[in-house]
């Protein structure tokens, strides 16, 4: 059975020292209130069972003091983020880096941070922070992890994917991990309710055996390419091992991303999946069942 995302990759002893704090990008606003209400009141944990045990808590206990949280990217989805940063009543936004200057002035705008750069390795240099909030496109974020790593910054959240190789991927776990920092990637499509309950359902034996997955996903590089969909295709797949895989791109040099990819993902419990990725089209996940078949937009 497939276990929710964790948040610290690294053992409790490396991440002890500080929280790490997820955004509520894909999570419902409802979620967020709810838990800036229960914070209030004292009450515990408020998540849903949907969401990742460590989604919006620590290995240990909060402290007293605000963790000082510093964005890096303040375009649509870095605003969204810093949403989840001011809702938290442990986190307090400190600073921004953002090289437009119209994002900039928008985000002081709204949440009141006066302390804003255009160049993120000023704000390193000048801003005292515990959590760096990198909100990049997947061809610069390397550079800014490992960046705010060396500038000893106490944990970082970074969007995903992290990187486009695993070879930078590696890299920057290996920078954070020798510093005992933690650095964690949101991956909050995985953890919408709508994909749990199937597959609760499945494991309960209530749908039958999933015999192949269809995954149709149109988004271009910027926006991740379906890095979201391949984690909820191998949710649904009982998180096994991947035995194969084959795979195909078409790819054009005038555009910025590829226009249409496919493949073949075999996995270890036999199950098949099917990737269809184009510039255009449907956009989904479909799980074909024994006795059912599921389909999701990713909005119901």
């Amino acid at each position: 059975m497939p276990k929710r995302s964790q948040n610290f990759p690294y053992p409790p002893q490396c991440a002890s020292k500080v929280i790490v704090v997820a955004t509520p990008t894909g999570l419902p606003p409802s979620y967020m209130r709810r838990y800036a209400r229960r914070e209030q009141s004292g009450k515990s944990s408020w998540m849903p069972r949907s969401a990742p045990p460590n989604a919006m808590g620590g290995i240990e206990k909060m402290p007293a003091s605000k963790h000082k949280v510093a964005m890096i990217g303040v375009g649509r989805m870095g605003t969204n983020h810093a949403r989840g940063y001011e809702l938290h009543p442990q986190c307090e936004l400190v600073a921004a880096a953002d090289p437009d200057r119209r994002n900039l002035d928008r985000f002081r705008e709204r949440f009141g941070v006066t302390s804003v750069y255009e160049s993120y390795k000023d704000m390193l240099a000048n801003e005292e922070i515990d959590i760096a909030a990198p909100v990049l496109p997947v061809s610069v974020n390397p550079e800014v992890v490992i960046a705010c790593a060396e500038a000893g910054v106490r944990a970082i959240f970074s969007e995903k994917p992290i990187a486009a190789s695993l070879r930078e991927a590696d890299r920057m776990v290996e920078e954070c991990r020798s510093r005992n920092i933690p650095f964690a990637s949101g991956d909050a499509w995985r953890n919408l309710p709508q994909f749990w309950q199937f597959r609760d359902m499945i494991d309960r034996g209530e749908v039958g055996e999933v015999r192949s997955i269809n995954v149709y996903h149109p988004h271009d590089e910027i926006s991740g390419g379906g890095c979201q969909s391949l984690g909820v295709m191998r949710l649904m797949a009982g998180g096994a091992d991947v035995d194969w895989v084959v795979g195909w791109v078409k790819d054009d040099p005038f555009d910025d991303g590829d226009q249409g990819m496919g493949g073949i993902v075999r996995f270890s419990n036999g199950i098949e999946a099917f990737i269809h990725m184009n510039a255009v089209g449907k956009f989904g996940i479909e799980v074909n069942t024994s006795r059912a078949v599921f389909f999701s937009d990713w909005k119901t």
